[in-house]
């Protein structure tokens, strides 16, 4: 049996991986919760470093969404047609949208302060990854080898739009605003 018939349903299904990652960026300062109130864990809700470790913890989480989302994106991506390195661009865009966020304000998406993103190696190859797959596509509206401009701006507008909204949902209420512990 030749499994073509199955891709593109299998890309669709790659593409659902976004919704996992909606899920964990809206609840990333929730998903630590049950493993810190596991038996094996001590924490101290009033020692002066929780917030500042239930924020890191979160903010991994949100990172973590972040990552799924871009897979899903992908997924999407190639699944509406796009070649390969648009769907790229495009699912890769709403990662590096955050991670400029970061480096620009030092902050992390969640808003906790003195977060400035990867360290400065893996930005350069984010950011140059990010360039050649921006190049490609210029050059491939330009020549006419790409031809639906529209559709594909409205892809990357999706693909910035959705973790920039829930990031600036949490910063919102506030880098701090960590949820109680059941167990405090």
């Amino acid at each position: 049996m030749s499994s073509i018939w199955t891709e593109q349903y299998a890309l669709y299904a790659g593409a659902a991986m976004s919704l996992p990652g909606v899920i964990f960026m809206l609840t990333c300062r929730k998903l630590w919760n049950e493993t810190a109130e596991s038996s094996r864990f001590n924490i101290d809700m009033n020692h002066k470093d929780f917030k500042v470790w239930a924020a890191l913890a979160s903010h991994l989480s949100f990172i973590i969404g972040t990552i799924l989302f871009v897979m899903g994106t992908i997924c999407g991506g190639i699944a509406l047609g796009f070649p390969p390195a648009l769907a790229m661009l495009g699912g890769l865009s709403g990662a590096i949208t955050q991670l400029f966020f970061m480096v620009i304000f030092n902050t992390s998406p969640m808003g906790m302060p003195e977060v400035s993103g990867p360290p400065v190696p893996a930005r350069i190859l984010l950011i140059g990854v990010e360039a050649m797959l921006a190049f490609n596509a210029y050059t491939g509206f330009n020549a006419g080898y790409y031809t639906d401009l529209p559709k594909f701006l409205g892809f990357v507008a999706y693909a910035v739009l959705i973790p920039s909204i829930i990031a600036k949902k949490h910063r919102n209420a506030g880098w701090e605003a960590q949820p109680k512990l059941k167990s405090a």
